[in-house]
């Protein structure tokens, strides 16, 4: 006859067997839980079984700290502008970086790159106040970005202003062409007092050169440039071909023209005198030069800077109204004894 084991065995034995089954789930779940979810460690999971040994809890925590060290990049540091090029100091395991500058909260340039320096003066950038802000990257990894404020100084480099925006009567001296500069040129000024009005800021006054870059298949056409109550007569002494057909031009420089400090107006116009004539008609003594200044077409002028620096937040470029002094506009008017006697009723303004 076979003897029973005593219930106190049994019950002792079926405890056992539950607490070795109640082990191995909180092991399972702190191994899941320490892998790292979209680029981050999380403590999801981890230590939530109240029966989870001392042990398997310092290693979950060793694990997670691990993981976090080698998902994070540290912060761009050491970033300065110098002559106009940014520059930063490379960071650890950083695969690019983006750059991203702002003025006024307006983004200007925002661009990734594998190097630690961007030269401004390549990318248009004037003087003024901007904001830069760096991120290193490694693959879906970034860096807390960093960021710096900076002031650009402005440098008086020379300034090219095109004629097509310049045009006293852009309707009828406008010309596109791809080969012209800015893809436009002035032409068709066939009555004097046909032209261009610039302006210009000079942030110091002082004489500079003006270069006028010019076409005409007229040699020794003319025009004149007024200037701060100052006339220089524009010889255009090249032959180039009129430039729809030449697709060519010549410069011509005019000296020491006059600038006062803030905005400055000019004036490059078609202004030339009649040939002498006898009772038949013929010219008298011929000089060469084309009547009625010629013709000429007038791609851009080209100011010549000074090569200074100057701090914008030192000027005010602003510019709400204008003098016009009725003596120095007189050559308008439409008075047959006030102008030359060529000006026809399609000159200047069309007045």
């Amino acid at each position: 006859m076979k003897k029973s084991l005593p219930i106190y065995l049994l019950m002792l034995l079926a405890l056992s067997a539950c607490g070795g089954a109640q082990q191995e789930t909180t092991s399972t779940s702190t191994n899941s839980a320490s892998e790292p979810i979209g680029g981050e460690v999380t403590s999801s999971g981890v230590n939530s079984g109240e029966n989870s040994s001392e042990t398997n809890s310092s290693e979950s925590s060793s694990s997670e700290s691990s993981n976090s060290s080698e998902t994070q990049l540290a912060a761009v540091t050491n970033i300065k502008v110098k002559d106009g090029v940014l520059s930063f100091d490379a960071v650890e395991g950083a695969i690019d970086y983006l750059i991203v500058i702002k003025q006024n909260n307006a983004v200007l340039y925002q661009k990734s790159t594998t190097k630690t320096s961007l030269d401004l003066n390549n990318l248009g950038f004037y003087g003024g106040h901007y904001t830069a802000t760096i991120t290193a990257r490694s693959g879906l990894l970034e860096s807390t970005p960093a960021t710096l404020d900076f002031t650009l100084l402005h440098v008086d480099n020379d300034m090219r202003l095109e004629a097509e925006f310049a045009l006293l009567d852009r309707e009828r001296n406008w010309a596109d062409d791809s080969n012209a500069s800015n893809g436009a040129y002035g032409k068709d000024f066939n009555d004097c007092g046909q032209g261009m009005y610039f302006r210009y800021y000079a942030f110091e006054a002082g004489n500079r050169d003006v270069t006028v870059t010019y076409s005409t298949a007229m040699k020794g056409s003319y025009m004149t440039l007024f200037a701060n109550g100052q006339t220089f007569r524009v010889d255009y002494n090249t032959n180039t071909g009129w430039f729809g057909d030449s697709k060519t031009t010549a410069d011509v420089v005019i000296k020491n023209v006059p600038f006062e400090r803030g905005w400055n107006e000019l004036y490059l116009i078609k202004n030339g005198v009649a040939k002498e004539r006898d009772e038949q008609g013929n010219i008298i003594n011929d000089d060469g030069i084309p009547e009625w200044g010629g013709y000429a077409q007038v791609d851009y002028i080209t100011i010549k800077g000074t090569g200074n620096s100057f701090d914008l937040d030192d000027y005010d470029r602003t510019s709400n109204s204008y003098k016009l002094e009725a003596e120095m506009a007189h050559w308008h008017w439409t008075d047959k004894d006030t102008r030359p006697g060529n000006w026809g009723n399609n000159f200047s303004l069309g007045f």
